[in-house]
């Protein structure tokens, strides 16, 4: 009997680990599906993006970081995200690779 009740306690808990397993496999899927952000150095940055910055209101503003971000298939998109610190809080700025100001958004919802 104890051997029985051992087995289906075993059983159980590999199916237990089975399953949390697999939600985190789908959970890093579902990341990597998204977008792609790595950080890059304003002096690495293309000429077209460097001038549209300069152009740019935020010019004079604390630059914390600059990522190149590309965004998946079907709408596929590839962009320069500055993060900014404002007066009113942190902004993302994003730049197209032309050199254009895309949108500025909000992160820590003080503006």
């Amino acid at each position: 009997m104890k051997k029985a009740i051992l087995s289906l306690l075993a059983i159980g808990t590999l199916s237990f680990t089975s399953v949390a397993f697999t939600s985190v496999g789908e959970a890093a899927t579902v990341l990597v599906q998204q977008e792609k952000k790595t950080e890059i150095l304003m002096k690495n940055l293309p000429e077209e993006v460097k001038k549209g910055w300069e152009e740019a209101e935020y010019k004079d503003e604390n630059v914390e970081k600059i990522y190149k971000v590309e965004t998946p298939a079907p709408e596929s998109e590839e962009y320069i995200e500055f993060i900014v610190k404002k007066e009113t809080g942190k902004v993302a700025v994003h730049f197209g690779m032309d050199g254009t100001l895309l949108r500025e958004v909000a992160i820590d919802g003080k503006q």
